[in-house]
């Protein structure tokens, strides 16, 4: 499988072996501009870099002493980026995958509390390959809308290491509680998937974003205190107001 074409990356054991991958369209064979090609040894081979919900063609041959015949081709098709939704399912009133504002008067968001987000992506459940895993990256956003503390300039996913503030959770389940957030704080979450094959992770491209706000602490008061009875009221004190979220409703 080949490494000339399309920024692809193979590694290999041991044995004697060529292989080759032609991006498609659909099921029509690329043109032999598009195929790649790498001598290998062994019966094995990781391809990395390939494009999302893209169509292969992908074909071996024993090159040891003479090259012999290519082998039946088979076809391939990389999966989509994952989708991330908050709350526990699909119904939930806010997987819109948008911003989700604070609100006052004791209102509630599916999904979101001060200081966690309930996320799922199970709608892509059935096209994991059984050995899946996954990682949740959880920016914090400041108010300029760029990650907080760090370089607007600066792409994540060109950085080797993790910035502090940045969260990388692992998970097993399409569906994921993540804790330890910040109240009143916006953040920027993507999802991509890790698999372990050979001896090594494999990892998928990052999600599209998703921005959420947790909500603001409550404040409570009371008034009108007598024998048998009181006033409780109570409100969000954060920065965003019920008018910018008409998704929530009383509870």
């Amino acid at each position: 499988l080949g490494s000339d074409v399309n920024g692809l990356t193979t590694s290999a054991g041991d044995g004697r072996a060529v292989g080759v991958t032609r991006p498609q369209s659909g099921l029509a064979l690329g043109s032999s501009s598009e195929s790649s090609y790498r001598k290998v040894k062994g019966t094995q081979l990781i391809v990395a870099g390939l494009k999302c919900a893209t169509n292969y063609r992908v074909s071996v041959r024993q090159v040891s002493y003479m090259p012999s015949a290519w082998c039946e081709p088979i076809i391939i098709r990389t999966l989509e980026k994952l989708k991330i939704q908050i709350g526990t399912n699909a119904s939930s009133p806010l997987d819109k995958g948008a911003i989700n504002f604070n609100s006052t008067n004791g209102q509630r968001t599916a999904g979101l509390g001060e200081d966690f987000v309930i996320l799922n992506w199970e709608a892509c459940r059935h096209i994991f390959p059984i050995n899946t895993t996954f990682e949740i990256r959880v920016v914090p956003i400041d108010s300029e809308g760029n990650p907080a503390g760090l370089d607007p300039t600066v792409n994540l996913d060109d950085l080797e290491t993790v910035p502090d503030g940045v969260m990388l959770v692992p998970c097993t389940d399409p569906k994921h509680r993540i804790t330890g957030l910040k109240p009143d704080t916006i953040y920027k979450i993507n999802v991509r998937t890790v698999i372990k094959e050979v001896g090594r992770s494999m990892y998928g491209y990052w999600s599209d974003d998703i921005l959420v706000a947790t909500l603001a602490k409550m404040s409570v008061t009371v008034s009108s205190v007598a024998e048998e009875h009181a006033l409780v009221k109570w409100c969000r004190s954060g920065t965003r107001t019920p008018d910018k979220d008409p998704h929530q409703t009383l509870s």
